[in-house]
């Protein structure tokens, strides 16, 4: 007896054999439709349609990546020349008077300015106006074209003075 013919007779002889054989011949073929649509429901919802999706999350991402990487080799001599006129030495020099003339504008005291290896500046202040210095980090941004990477508001003892520490780029 084959494996397939084993199965079959166990299913035949259990209750829920049993109680298919008891059906009569139209309620058999019902049951028979409602479990096939069952399982093809299961069959789609459980694996076809994730796959599906799954494709196409993927084409999607593919074609994304393959529009940077041609708009890339379109720019290429554009991008290698900005690469070079924008060192992280020239960036500094380049930061370090645009911050301070910036500050000196707003009335501010630098406490503290330190370049980065990266090419930011780490800047501190102390015991500055918060209109002030406000108005000064509105203005790198907005203004001079400048990126606060991280900043860290601390109040004084002294109502409308702040200690400020940022990172521009």
């Amino acid at each position: 007896m084959s494996r397939l013919t084993f199965i079959f007779e166990n299913v035949r002889n259990s209750k829920v054999g049993v109680w298919y054989a008891e059906k009569s011949v139209t309620d058999r073929r019902v049951i028979l439709a409602i479990g096939i649509l069952c399982l093809t429901s299961a069959i789609y919802i459980g694996g076809w349609k994730p796959l599906i999706e799954y494709r196409e999350t993927q084409s999607s991402r593919f074609d994304r990546a393959q529009t940077v990487v041609d708009w890339t080799i379109l720019n290429r001599q554009a991008l290698l020349a900005s690469s070079r006129n924008k060192s992280p030495l020239s960036m500094q020099k380049s930061l370090l008077p645009l911050v301070t003339a910036s500050a000196k504008q707003m009335q501010l005291k630098l406490n503290r300015l330190q370049p980065e290896q990266d090419g930011s500046v780490s800047v501190t202040l102390q015991s500055q106006s918060f209109d002030r210095a406000l108005a000064w980090i509105v203005d790198l941004e907005s203004n001079q074209g400048l990126l606060i990477d991280r900043i860290s508001v601390d109040r004084t003892v002294n109502v409308g003075l702040v200690n400020i520490q940022l990172r521009i780029q």
